[in-house]
């Protein structure tokens, strides 16, 4: 007798294989990386009230600012200055001071955008806003992204992201994830 009819090809099995191949590469790996993502670094106290986390790569450099409690982070290209005085008054005023005592004295073209409020993965609203501008003797222009806030102690504390223009793209979010994650008492 022939041998019976085949049934129908089932052509959904191999493409189904590879799906589940790609999705297990793609996810694992994923995965993965979360997993030996290296975090935060030891804490750097700034002043009594504010400490900052440095992310892997992020190094701890001279600050100019001999008058005030700060801290600079640097990391290729990219610096972080975190600046921290007591401060009364409102967070538009701390911005405004900042640009003006901090950077226009040393700026021979200062541009400062209006900044816009922002809510920091703490839940503490602060004002961000960017700038573009030549400073001292330096030939190429200098782009940086200022966050601002005042603690509920009385604390202000200034993060200013900078780098040469067009440059900042590559730390800013490293910047803003220890922006985000500095303690403010």
């Amino acid at each position: 007798p022939p041998p019976p009819p085949a049934g129908r090809p089932r052509r959904w099995l191999p493409p189904l294989a590879v799906l589940g191949v790609v999705l297990a590469l793609v996810l694992g790996g994923y995965a993965a990386a979360v997993a030996v993502q290296p975090g935060a670094g030891p804490p750097v106290q700034v002043t009594q009230g504010l400490r900052v986390f440095p992310l892997p790569g992020w190094e701890v450099a001279q600050s100019p600012f001999a008058d005030i409690d700060s801290v600079r982070l640097t990391k290729g290209s990219g610096t972080l200055d975190v600046l921290a005085s007591p401060f009364e008054g409102a967070v538009e005023g701390l911005y405004e001071l900042y640009a003006t005592r901090f950077l226009e004295p040393g700026a021979r073209q200062l541009r400062v955008a209006r900044p816009a409020l922002v809510e920091l993965e703490s839940g503490v609203v602060a004002l961000r806003g960017g700038y573009v501008g030549l400073f001292g003797d330096v030939a190429s222009a200098i782009e940086g992204e200022i966050t601002v806030l005042i603690s509920p102690g009385g604390l202000g504390v200034v993060f200013d992201a900078w780098s040469g223009q067009g440059q900042l793209n590559r730390t800013i979010e490293e910047a803003r994830r220890m922006i985000d994650g500095a303690e403010v008492a």
